[in-house]
């Protein structure tokens, strides 16, 4: 059966979600999605969502058939975002009659670190990271793993900058010393 779990504290407005067989879904407190959103958990699928997330307005959150996306405590997603943790259907090399995009022979998941701040219509796709205290700059696609306290931006994106943190208001002082440290390398 599926393991879903929602605490009091948590709003969802005008959201279609689906949980298919065997699927989990986790939320931590305090979860905001501000509705017009879809979220379908797979067969086989799971979804973390850390306490003190907000999630703006047309999202899509598809979690494929056995595949994995966390999404950490205190992020905050800008509208129009889209997450997907594999292709959703196969694609064949004719010549060796290999799948090479089977999440089943490597582990696809997606993870969006803690205090992470992700810009309006962004997409993350299969086998991204992106690190603790990132910012993801407005349309970008995330496609391979990026380190923590950067601003990352473009299609695809690339890192811009290292070394920062941010707050949604207040001054450097106010920023967490946990999610203000120089960035590491990968």
């Amino acid at each position: 059966g599926n393991n879903v779990s929602i605490n009091k504290e948590n709003h969802n407005l005008d959201t279609r979600w689906y949980f298919r067989d065997n699927s989990r879904f986790e939320m931590g407190n305090t979860i905001v999605f501000w509705g017009n959103g879809f979220l379908n958990c797979n067969m086989g699928s799971s979804l973390k969502i850390g306490s003190k997330v907000t999630i703006q307005r047309n999202y899509l959150l598809i979690i494929c058939e056995g595949t994995e996306a966390v999404i950490g405590y205190n992020s905050m997603i800008s509208y129009d975002f889209s997450m997907f943790t594999n292709d959703a259907h196969p694609i064949w090399d004719l010549d060796s009659g290999e799948c090479i995009n089977d999440c089943k022979q490597h582990k696809c998941i997606v993870d969006i670190g803690e205090h992470v701040w992700i810009g309006y219509r962004v997409t993350v796709l299969k086998q991204s990271y992106i690190g603790n205290g990132s910012i993801v700059g407005s349309g970008s696609v995330v496609n391979k793993k990026h380190p923590n306290n950067c601003v990352i931006a473009g299609n695809p994106a690339k890192l811009i900058r290292k070394n920062v943190a941010w707050n949604q208001r207040g001054e450097l002082s106010d920023v967490l010393p946990e999610y203000a440290q120089k960035t590491k390398e990968l």
